[in-house]
C-alpha cells in the first residue's frame, strides 16, 4: 500500500526546550503545502524504515524514525516495513520530522481501514514518540499545528490556541550543532527559575500574538531573540546568530530562523 500526501510545514518560533518542563511554544504553519510525502507500508518479519528525501533529515531524525517504527510495530503486535519518500520545498528539521511521523500513523490507519480524526493521529504519534524516547514538546506542538491546519500556541496537557499569522514571512537558515551543554549542571532551583522565565515570557508575548498576529511577532522579535539566543548560548553552547535571527529547536540541534534579514529560505506563514 502506498499513501501520497502534501503537508504544510510547521516551524517552532518561540519557546525553549528544557528537560522535564512543559512550557508554552508558538508554532507557525506555512500558508501552503511544502512537503510532499509518499509512504509504503507492508508486513514484515522485523520492523524497519528507509527514508529518502531532500533536504536530508540527518542521522538523528532517521534514528528517531526507526525508534518510532519499532514502537508502532510493537503496539500493533505486527512488524512493519516502511519506505518513506519526501520532497521538502521548505525545510525545518523539527517540522519535517513531525510531518513524517504523522504520515506514518496515517498510512497505517489507511492500510488497516481505521477511521482516525486528525487530532487522534497527532495524539497517537505523540504517545508513540514518547514511549520510544523522543520526549520533545515542540515536536508534539508541530504535529498539532499540522493536524489543526493552523499556527498555534501549545502547552503539553492543555488545549492548543489557534492564532493567525497571516502576512508573515520567516527565513529558514539551517542547523547548528550544540556545543558545551550545561543544562543538567544547573541544579533544581536554577533550572526551575529558568523554566519559569522561559514559560512566562512566551505566555506574555502570546497575549499580543492572539490579538495582533504577525504584527505582534515583529514587535517582540528583537527582544525574544536576545533572550532566547542568550539562553541557547548559556545552556547549550551555541553562539548567538546575527541580529534579526534566533535559534529554534531542531533535533538535538539549534535551527536558525530570521525575520526581515534577507537570509536563507523565505516561507509565508498563516
Amino acid at each position: 500500500m502506498s499513501m501520497k500526501k502534501s503537508y504544510k510545514l510547521p516551524i517552532p518560533l518561540l519557546g525553549l526546550p528544557l528537560k522535564g518542563r512543559h512550557n508554552p511554544i508558538l508554532v507557525a504553519l506555512s500558508s501552503t503545502p511544502l512537503v510532499d510525502v509518499e509512504v509504503e507500508v507492508e508486513e514484515s518479519n522485523a520492523p524497519s524504515v528507509s527514508v529518502n528525501g531532500e533536504p536530508r533529515l540527518g542521522w538523528r531524525g532517521e534514528l528517531a524514525l526507526k525508534s518510532f517504527v519499532d514502537e508502532l510495530s510493537a503496539r500493533l503486535e505486527q512488524p512493519l516495513r516502511f519506505s518513506v519518500y519526501y520532497q521538502a520545498r521548505g525545510f525545518h528539521v523539527a517540522g519535517v520530522y513531525a510531518i513524517l511521523t504523522v504520515a506514518l500513523v496515517e498510512a497505517v490507519a489507511e492500510e488497516g481501514g481505521y477511521e482516525m480524526e486528525p487530532v487522534e493521529v497527532a495524539e497517537a504519534a505523540d504517545s508513540i514518540d514518547w514511549d520510544a524516547g523522543v520526549e520533545l514538546d515542540y515536536i508534539d506542538a508541530c504535529r498539532r499545528a499540522i493536524v489543526l491546519e493552523s499556527s498555534i500556541i501549545f502547552r503539553k496537557g492543555e488545549e492548543p490556541i489557534k492564532v493567525s499569522l497571516a502576512g508573515g514571512k520567516v527565513e529558514l537558515v539551517g542547523e547548528e550543532e550544540l556545543g558545551d551543554v550545561i543544562e543538567e549542571e544547573l541544579g533544581e532551583e536554577i533550572h526551575t527559575a529558568l523554566s519559569r522565565l522561559v514559560g512566562l515570557s512566551v505566555a506574555v508575548w502570546s497575549r499580543g500574538i492572539v490579538e495582533k498576529g504577525w504584527e505582534a511577532i515583529r514587535s517582540i522579535w528583537r527582544l525574544a531573540s536576545r533572550l532566547e539566543n542568550g539562553l541557547y548560548y548559556a545552556l547549550f553552547g551555541v553562539a548567538p546568530p546575527p541580529e534579526g535571527c534566533k535559534w529554534t529547536p531542531g533535533l538535538q540541534t539549534a535551527f536558525g530562523v530570521c525575520i526581515d534579514v534577507g537570509e536563507g529560505q523565505t516561507i509565508d506563514v498563516a
